[in-house]
């Protein structure tokens, strides 16, 4: 994630401002993850985590090599 923000910060490209309100959401998430009791079920957010990621980095790659119609409408 931290390369894939420098790339796009570097060229000021348009997704860089998504890219890095991601990237912080993560690093948040992983310390709150170190908090025990934050989380009521964490066993939850942890998958919710995983998918969520899954579908954004889907969503980003094909965007980014053209492959439009692979990429949900909400992109």
């Amino acid at each position: 994630m931290d390369a894939t923000l420098r790339g796009l910060a570097a060229s000021c490209d348009h997704w860089a401002p998504f890219a890095l309100a991601y990237l912080r959401t993560t690093q948040q998430y992983q310390r709150s993850t170190a908090t025990p009791g934050f989380f009521a079920d964490p066993a939850f957010v942890n998958v919710d985590d995983v998918y969520f990621a899954a579908y954004y980095f889907g969503a980003y790659e094909n965007w980014a090599a053209g492959n439009i119609s692979a990429v949900p409408p909400a992109w």
